[in-house]
């Protein structure tokens, strides 16, 4: 996504994750956003963005909280928000195709990640 100015770009994730507080951290040159949100057992950030001048591209869309079983099951693969929020954002092969943000609305599509992030942490890679 690109935006025109930095006040824009701000705007922009505000509107993105309504009912979720969005962090900014930095000035104009050179700024990170966050969604922070209370997760199964802490508060957890996400890191969505940096704005490194204008005009800002942003490379990462944002990425609403996951829920808890999907959470614990990346962080056990994944080490930094980076890498979920990439996981999450990233066609998977074995979802057909797919990326795992598209099929967080449906029990089904949850399962399905469930079941490749088990395959992925206990060494059935698909």
């Amino acid at each position: 996504m690109k935006y025109a100015t930095y006040v824009g770009w701000r705007r922009a994730y505000r509107a993105a994750v309504p009912g979720y507080q969005v962090i900014f951290e930095g000035g104009q040159k050179n700024a990170s956003a966050y969604i922070e949100y209370r997760g199964f057992a802490e508060t957890h950030r996400i890191d969505v963005g940096k704005w490194t001048g204008a005009p800002g591209v942003v490379q990462t869309p944002p990425l609403l909280p996951l829920p808890p079983g999907i959470e614990r099951l990346a962080r056990q693969i994944f080490t930094t928000d980076r890498g979920i929020t990439q996981l999450c954002n990233s066609p998977a092969p074995a979802l057909g195709g797919r990326k795992p943000i598209e099929m967080l609305h449906t029990l089904a599509g949850i399962n399905a990640i469930e079941s490749v992030l088990k395959g992925i942490a206990y060494g059935n890679v698909m």
